[in-house]
């Protein structure tokens, strides 16, 4: 047993923010044996007691389902020992679905130059159903998408229905709208978490066997308690400009007046705004494609 190599382990952190400033910080280091829901159930059942009589206001993941259902059954069963917690999904992870849907039409290579205006827009139309109001997202999916000719249109709002915006969609309006999170002040990624887990990562080291992996994790915890530790007594790091001017960004878009009735005009601000949701070492792929005449 001391020889057993993890190479089929999967690792997993939990992360909170800090009370004073916007950094996350580890509270729980775990090692899976599998991504199965059942796996998922034991551990949240034991993570649930080390947050009880805790009100943890939010929470935000990746979409992997398995693990987002095994979260909500847990947690939100058990309101006698936490109160009910909201998960949100990452907004990246929803942006880059939609993008390999349309790439699955190849709905950005057409020789129709009205078709190579229409359908960036309506990309990044669906992208900004994520900040509208949720009870608008529905009606919302229908104004963003008409623009798209009839067999592109059936197809991506059939996707996005079942998905995403009705009722029983896999994915609930709830789950993956950022308005909230960003009128709340909160993180709308798990960037934090990614980075978090590759620094992890590197000091566990390819392979290890269980006690090189227990040994090296907990030389990483260590380093990680001096963090907190920083920041408990006030270090504060500065965030960078582009987060800052990011967020100013959205905080107009969710200023701007909406209604029903003038959906098709919000949604030629927002795609103004949205257009800033890139990586800060430069233009994504997909922004490097498109003209930004075409997303006007």
């Amino acid at each position: 047993m001391g020889r057993l190599r993890l190479h089929k382990g999967q690792q997993f952190g939990v992360l909170v923010k800090h009370k004073d400033c916007f950094l996350m910080s580890p509270c729980a280091f775990i090692l899976m044996p599998s991504r199965k829901k059942s796996v998922y159930d034991l551990m949240f059942n034991d993570l649930l007691q080390l947050f009880t009589g805790i009100k943890i206001s939010s929470c935000i993941a990746d979409f992997k389902e398995h693990a987002v259902r095994s979260f909500k059954d847990v947690f939100n069963s058990r309101q006698d020992l936490v109160a009910e917690v909201k998960i949100n999904l990452r907004f990246s992870h929803f942006s880059k679905n939609v993008l390999l849907r349309f790439k699955r039409l190849r709905m950005f290579h057409s020789a129709q130059k009205h078709l190579r205006d229409r359908r960036p827009r309506c990309f990044y139309n669906i992208l900004a159903l994520a900040f509208l109001p949720t009870h608008l997202v529905p009606a919302g999916l229908l104004v963003g998408c008409k623009e798209l000719d009839t067999a592109d249109y059936d197809f991506m709002v059939s996707y996005l229905s079942q998905y995403y915006t009705r009722p029983n969609a896999v994915f609930p309006v709830e789950e993956w709208n950022m308005r909230d999170r960003v009128l709340s002040g909160l993180c709308r990624s798990t960037n934090s978490q990614e980075a978090f887990h590759r620094v992890w990562g590197k000091e566990v080291g390819v392979n290890p066997n269980i006690w090189e992996w227990i040994e090296n994790t907990a030389r990483f915890i260590a380093k990680e308690r001096v963090k907190v530790g920083n920041l408990d007594r006030g270090d504060r790091p500065r965030r960078k400009n582009y987060y800052e001017v990011t967020d100013a960004s959205l905080h107009a878009l969710l200023n701007l007046p909406f209604d029903e009735a003038s959906l098709e005009s919000w949604f030629q601000s927002a795609r103004t705004h949205l257009r800033r949701l890139t990586p800060p070492g430069g233009e994504s792929p997909l922004m490097m494609s498109l003209k930004p005449e075409l997303i006007r």
